[in-house]
């Protein structure tokens, strides 16, 4: 996780630097910043770990569903449903934790697993981009 934090802000940085979005560098580096944190203090360190995971999950939820407006279809709305997918179940679990059977560990694979799909959809769509670019 700690490689993955570094990976994700040297990426936002990237990003910021073509497309001169702050919005989405924003929300990016903070999926990185809270990747990182995740890394460096381990699940039994409170509260370090589960604010920089609750850090991880919305700033990854958010950065899905703002890299809507960046992306044509029809990964965008794969990325806008990714992003819906995680902050539901995020919050959900927040507002009504014995509504879900399948405990925490469960709601964060499913919290989780989005924003890796649209991070590797995302850096592979922007990576093909640059494949179509003439020089």
């Amino acid at each position: 996780m700690i490689i993955t934090g570094f990976l994700v802000l040297f990426g936002a940085y990237f990003l910021f630097r073509h497309y001169k979005d702050r919005i989405s560098a924003v929300l990016i580096g903070l999926l990185g910043v809270g990747a990182l944190g995740v890394g460096i203090f381990p699940g039994n360190i409170n509260p370090q770990h589960p604010l920089f995971a609750l850090t991880t999950f919305i700033s990854g939820g958010l950065s899905a569903i703002y890299s809507y407006r960046m992306i044509k279809p029809p990964f965008k709305y794969f990325a806008l449903i990714f992003g819906l997918f995680c902050l539901g179940f995020l919050f959900g679990f927040l507002i009504s934790p014995n509504s879900f059977i399948m405990g925490a560990g469960g709601v964060e694979t499913w919290v989780a697993y989005p924003i890796v799909l649209w991070l590797l959809g995302f850096g592979g769509y922007l990576m093909g981009l640059g494949s179509t670019e003439k020089d």
